[in-house]
């Protein structure tokens, strides 16, 4: 499975890919989802949109990318704990997580995937693309420069 870069590493990518990769290669749909996700995510951090319009901004974004059906599975493991903890946020919290973290002065969030995806219809027609490993990468500036990874578990609805 090809991984997409996040936006602001994008060139280092194509100038030295991790593994050779088909010339004729099309990313899934829940690669190209995730990789138009990062582009966005990456933008608004680097776009300088007035803090008055940024719950605007964060519900536009939340509406393109997670449908009303839509779930985010975050699972937070401490290094020092044997256990983790668990959330499940509906699509009417997702924008709202987005948001705080940008608000916690993050420098940069991006989604890499791992392991298998998987695409499944819905008897509904609906369209999941499903990966149960997505980690997420945070950038942040303040107190010290550090990253940060978290598991997801990510599902996607569309039509």
């Amino acid at each position: 499975m090809r991984q997409m870069a996040p936006p602001s590493q994008a060139s280092a990518q194509m100038a030295a890919p991790a593994q050779p990769q088909p010339m004729n290669a099309v990313p899934s749909p829940l690669e190209f989802r995730i990789h138009e996700m990062n582009r966005r995510l990456y933008i608004f951090n680097s776009s300088g949109i007035c803090e008055k319009d940024f719950a605007q901004w964060w519900d536009a974004f939340s509406h393109e990318f997670f449908d009303d059906d839509a779930k985010l599975w975050i699972n937070i493991v401490d290094e020092h704990s044997p256990h983790s903890e668990k959330y499940v946020l509906g699509r009417q919290l997702i924008p709202r997580f987005f948001r705080s973290f940008f608000e916690s002065k993050i420098r940069e969030m991006y989604f890499v995937i791992r392991g298998q995806s998987r695409e499944s219809q819905a008897p509904s027609g609906m369209i999941h693309y499903e990966n149960q490993d997505m980690l997420q990468v945070t950038k942040h500036d303040i107190p010290n420069a550090e990253v940060r990874h978290a598991s997801f578990h990510i599902l996607f609805l569309s039509h």
